[in-house]
């Protein structure tokens, strides 16, 4: 927006009833931008114009959502509360809550039982130890991945955005950077609207900070961090529990037997007893609730790890968004002492 002279100190506003025709944007592109939902928005909180002016961009808009006031607000205290603002600026820490686990959010998947149901055993015992090596195999003997695909899932679902940089991701620090380049955005409004906005650095706006250079962040992308620690915290968690082998798991799946034709013998039919395993699904189904109830357990150990991992990131954007801040505070520090009381 180019400085304009001979005005009034007006607040430029939009209602809901903007429909995102897109004219203002178009035909007064300083004072109007296009949001991603195609509404538009006013891009400075406050503008100097003539009455000529106000007039023609009020009924410029053909839903009448446009509204214009003159500003009763004193500029220069406008201006010290946003310095105080960022002079006290700091990204805070996630509470509990906005990492709170919970076990019934997560699935195991459970596998299917290629062997059961097959009359191959000679007796009921060989049967039986057939199923466990099954459940071993298929299960068992794999509870720690599904205790580190439950911690990974829990780790992009709600530690992801305090480690990445991307907004699709829900990046915690792009949101902190744009609160911050806002409140840059309306203070440099203010120095225009008072004639002062020809000394303003280029990329006085501009906040792009991330503390990606912090190893636990680094880490924290590998799934270095949180996992390897809480899957020996939660597998300790399962072993003390009533169920902690495979033979713990042998009345939830069933052993039968049928006679199988062998042959005749002095012209008789022979049989012979046959046996298989069955019902495999209800023993996978149990070490699955078992594995959750584990996780269920250590739900506080998971969420003040993940604080704790994340307080370190935070201090770390903290620290370098200060070091950034620094010269826009003392530039901005320097500005307040031309404006009017």
């Amino acid at each position: 927006m180019s400085d304009t002279k001979g005005g009034l100190k007006y607040s430029l506003n939009i209602s809901d009833k903007c429909e995102g025709c897109g004219i203002c944007c178009v035909q007064y592109m300083d004072y109007f931008e296009e949001l991603d939902d195609g509404r538009a928005k006013a891009k400075n909180k406050v503008v100097v114009l003539s009455g000529e002016e106000v007039e023609k961009i009020v009924q410029l808009c053909p839903c009448g959502a446009i509204s214009c006031e003159e500003s009763k607000k004193n500029t220069k205290q406008q201006f010290m509360r946003l310095l105080e603002t960022l002079e006290t600026y700091r990204a805070k820490y996630p509470e509990k809550k906005q990492l709170a686990f919970r076990s019934d959010e997560y699935f195991i998947s459970i596998p299917f039982a290629s062997g059961e149901n097959r009359y191959d055993y000679s007796s009921d015992s060989a049967a039986n130890n057939a199923a466990g090596r099954e459940f071993n195999n298929k299960m068992f003997s794999q509870i720690n991945v599904y205790i580190l695909k439950i911690l990974t899932e829990y780790r992009i679902k709600y530690m992801k955005p305090y480690y990445s940089e991307r907004e699709d991701e829900n990046s915690y620090y792009v949101k902190c950077n744009k609160e911050l380049s806002q409140i840059l955005s309306e203070a440099a409004d203010l120095l225009k609207s008072e004639g002062l906005g020809g000394s303003i650095p280029a990329d006085f706006s501009k906040v792009a900070v991330f503390p990606n250079d912090d190893l636990v962040w680094k880490m924290l992308c590998n799934g270095e961090v949180m996992s390897s620690e809480m899957v020996s915290a939660i597998r300790s968690e399962y072993d003390s529990g009533p169920c902690s082998s495979v033979n713990d798991y042998e009345c939830y799946w069933d052993t039968d037997y049928t006679e199988v034709y062998a042959g005749t013998s002095f012209g008789r039919d022979k049989y012979k007893d046959k046996y298989c395993y069955s019902n495999m699904r209800e023993a996978f189904q149990e070490l699955a609730r078992d594995i959750l109830s584990a996780c269920h357990y250590r739900d506080d150990e998971i969420e003040e790890r993940a604080i704790d991992l994340l307080k370190g990131i935070i201090d770390v954007y903290n620290q370098k968004l200060k070091n950034v801040l620094a010269p826009k505070i003392s530039y901005m520090k320097k500005m307040a002492g031309q404006l009017a009381d």
